[in-house]
C-alpha cells in the first residue's frame, strides 16, 4: 500500500475520496432522471441542459420543475429528504475536489490543508435566527477531520440512501423507463 509520507494519505483514503465523489455524481443522475421523468424529456437532454450546475442548483432545478409540473407537495418533500444527506456533507465533496489533505490530531484522522491558515473562528458556521429574538447562533460543532473509518461512514451512508432512493423513485414512478 502507498502512504504519502508527507500527509499520511494511503490509498484507502484515495479509494474513499473516489467512493464519495462517484456517489455524488450517481445522485446527481438520479436527480436528472427525475426531471426527466416529470418533465417528459430524455435524461440525456436534461444532463446537456443541467451539466454545468453546482449539486445545489440542480437541486433547486429538480424542485422547481417538480412544483411546476403539480408533483403532490408530499411527494416532494419525501424526494428532497433523499437528498438532504447530500446537501449536509457537500463541504466534504467539495473539499476532496478542490483540497490538499494533511494528517491532523489524532494522528489517525486528516483534514482539507486550508484549515491550517486562518483564524479558526472564522470556520463556525453561523445562522441566522432572527425570528427567535437572536440575531445569530454558532453551531457546537462542525466536523472537519476525518478518519478512514468516518470516511467508510460517510461513503456507506450515500451508497444506502442511493439505493433506497432508486426503490423510492421505482415504486413513485419518478424515473424514466429504462431503455
Amino acid at each position: 500500500m502507498h502512504v504519502d509520507l508527507e500527509n499520511r494519505l494511503t490509498d484507502d483514503h484515495f479509494l474513499l475520496f473516489g467512493r464519495i465523489t462517484q456517489a455524488y455524481a450517481r445522485h446527481e443522475a438520479l436527480m436528472e432522471e427525475i426531471m426527466a421523468a416529470v418533465s417528459g424529456a430524455d435524461a440525456t437532454s436534461v444532463k446537456l441542459m443541467t451539466n454545468h450546475l453546482p449539486f445545489g442548483w440542480k437541486r433547486a432545478v429538480m424542485l422547481n420543475l417538480l412544483r411546476h409540473r403539480g408533483v403532490p407537495v408530499g411527494r416532494i418533500d419525501e424526494v428532497l429528504a433523499f437528498f438532504a444527506p447530500l446537501h449536509t456533507m457537500l463541504q466534504l465533496r467539495d473539499d476532496i475536489a478542490h483540497s490538499s489533505w494533511v494528517q491532523t490530531d489524532p494522528l489517525t484522522a486528516i483534514k482539507p490543508s486550508w484549515l491550517n491558515t486562518g483564524p479558526r473562528w472564522a470556520l463556525k458556521p453561523v445562522h441566522d435566527i432572527a425570528g427567535e429574538g437572536k440575531t445569530y447562533v454558532e453551531d457546537d460543532v462542525e466536523q472537519f477531520t476525518y478518519t478512514l473509518e468516518s470516511l467508510v461512514e460517510v461513503a456507506d451512508r450515500l451508497d444506502e440512501n442511493e439505493a433506497a432512493l432508486k426503490r423510492y423513485l421505482a415504486a413513485a414512478d419518478l424515473a424514466p423507463p429504462r431503455t
